[in-house]
């Protein structure tokens, strides 16, 4: 009697293992369906965008395709803005959802770049707020679970904001959407481009992150890039502050994603565009600020992706940066992971420094 007891209660407790078992491959079935699903109707819907004057004729009657985009991006948004999407701890999900959900992420950017009037002040206004909320917070701390909630936030706005503003181009570079330069032409004759104004303000949210203020002289495109170099800038002065324990090592990973796609977006239309180009002259008074804050913080592969697209970016604002020296002064490349990639950009970035004793100090590296 005995021993059929136990054999009754092992085959309970392996009944128990197999429904979980079953229950955990439903779940990532479904999950895998949904983001499926998603991409197939957003890869339509983008045919159906692209050919919207053509549909217009041959129905006879107007749509607004902008208020069911508008409304397209804004519930899957919520879906990211609200319950954590799905168990992070789960071993089949080892992508980085950067990777998971670029699909999506790319097709959001191109909805995005048709009503830009429409998506910029949303974007911006969600990104403000959730820094405002971390920004009021640092004095009189935030729970557990609103601080692991307020991260998700943070996490998929700057993965919004990083293919909203940005998109690869056929060589895999990072640069401006196309349709996001002709809107920055137009908001320019408006008057809030001032070179000089625009420059100040990007270093006020690098060096004074913590009051960042609203202004009507910025125009969107500008407030948006210094915005999230001012959450890049409060990362960087918590890992210094209290270390690693500070930060979240997802979202510090996608910071710098962020950072690494506007930084080249950045850089290589400045490389390409002619000297009458507003954005570009912008740009240019700008960028030094940008490589100092992205020189603070170089030991993860992330980082190091950032540094190379410096390096093939704004290579010579890199090079010239007192930080630079800083930072390659106490790091010991013999004990790096990504030794091999720091490598490559250290020679790149001493191919065009002027002063020997700042080349040897490099190639000494190297060697």
């Amino acid at each position: 009697l005995q021993k059929k007891k136990d054999e009754q209660e092992e085959g309970n407790v392996d009944a128990k293992v197999n429904e979980k078992g079953s229950l955990t491959d439903c779940s990532l079935g479904l999950k895998w369906a949904y983001i499926s699903a998603i991409q197939h109707l957003f890869k339509g819907w983008l045919i159906v965008l692209q050919n919207s004057v053509f549909l217009e004729g041959v129905l006879g009657y107007t749509i607004d395709f902008a208020k069911i985009t508008i409304v397209m991006i804004s519930s899957f948004m919520q879906t990211m803005f609200s319950v954590p999407f799905g168990d992070r701890q789960e071993a089949s999900l080892t992508l980085p959802d950067r990777e998971i959900f670029k699909e999506i992420m790319i097709k959001i950017g191109s909805f995005s770049s048709y009503y830009l009037d429409q998506m910029l002040p949303k974007i911006f206004t969600i990104l403000a707020d959730i820094l405002g909320e971390f920004l009021i917070t640092m004095d009189t701390g935030m729970k557990e679970k609103n601080l692991n909630m307020w991260q998700e936030n943070m996490h998929w706005i700057l993965l919004d904001i990083g293919h909203i503003l940005v998109e690869e181009d056929k060589n895999r570079n990072c640069v401006w959407q196309r349709k996001l330069l002709d809107y920055y032409d137009e908001i320019s004759e408006e008057g809030n481009d001032n070179i000089d104004i625009c420059a100040s303000y990007i270093d006020a949210c690098v060096n004074t992150p913590q009051i960042l203020t609203d202004t009507s002289d910025i125009n969107l495109i500008i407030k948006i890039i210094g915005t999230v170099f001012a959450w890049c800038s409060i990362e960087d002065d918590l890992l210094k502050e209290y270390g690693t324990t500070a930060v979240n090592p997802k979202l510090c990973s996608t910071s710098l994603w962020c950072a690494k796609r506007l930084i080249s977006a950045i850089g290589l239309h400045i490389q390409t565009s002619d000297s009458n180009d507003r954005f570009a002259k912008v740009s240019r008074n700008f960028t030094q600020t940008l490589t100092i804050i992205c020189l603070n913080c170089m030991t993860c592969m992330d980082a190091i992706e950032l540094l190379d697209t410096l390096a093939h970016t704004v290579r010579r604002e890199t090079s010239k940066s007192i930080f630079l020296f800083s930072y390659l002064s106490e790091v010991r490349t013999d004990h790096l992971l990504v030794r091999t990639s720091l490598m490559k950009v250290l020679v790149e970035i001493g191919s065009v420094i002027d002063d020997e004793a700042k080349q040897r100090t490099l190639f000494e590296m190297v060697s």
